[in-house]
């Protein structure tokens, strides 16, 4: 994200576009049409946003990722409830977050969603008390588990039928990951 400015035009931005995409695919929403469905213009835009992928990605971090992991503790059950908290913003979101996987680019959803888990990764890790493993280590488990959450989130939310609940969901990444965890320790 350009900036971390979250004033009142930069949330009409993303709530517009937001609105915009439940009438008309994400993909084929022009710069020009937000701006003039929001009323704003592109000099206002561009102090915000480099580019409607930023837009996208604010509203992940900003509105589904944003606050579930901060300040948690490393056990367990926080970071149960931590995908809780995300999983349920997703399916709030899930039409916007299933047309923006489908978008194209060097900053795509799936790489925001994999970037902002990994990030989230790295630093449970880093408060994680009695953890000694490698500088090494630490980033191939961040890696590793921010690839397969970003995966399964994504398989999770293209499901029409039989979808696992927030809960099920939740309990199976939570232990895949304390699973992983505790096996990287084990090695070490």
């Amino acid at each position: 994200m350009k900036t971390e400015n979250r004033d009142a035009t930069s949330t009409l931005l993303m709530d517009k576009l937001v609105e915009l995409s439940k009438t008309k695919p994400l993909r084929k929403i022009t710069l020009s049409e937000l701006l003039s469905e929001a009323g704003v213009s592109r000099s206002a835009f561009t102090k915000r946003f480099l580019d409607m992928q930023d837009v996208i990605n604010s509203i992940l971090s900003t509105r589904i990722i944003h606050n579930s992991w901060e300040g948690m503790t490393t056990s367990k059950d926080d970071y149960y409830l931590a995908c809780v908290i995300s999983f349920r913003r997703m399916l709030a979101y899930k039409e916007f977050i299933l047309q923006a996987f489908k978008m194209d680019g060097q900053n795509n959803m799936f790489s925001y969603l994999t970037e902002l888990s990994y990030e989230n990764e790295l630093g449970l890790l880093a408060r994680m008390p009695g953890l000694e493993l490698s500088e090494e280590d630490r980033m191939f488990f961040a890696h590793y588990h921010s690839e397969g959450c970003s995966s399964a989130v994504r398989f999770w939310l293209e499901q029409k039928e039989n979808q696992l609940s927030t809960e099920t969901f939740a309990a199976s990444i939570t232990e895949a990951r304390f699973g992983a965890l505790k096996g990287l320790i084990d090695k070490s």
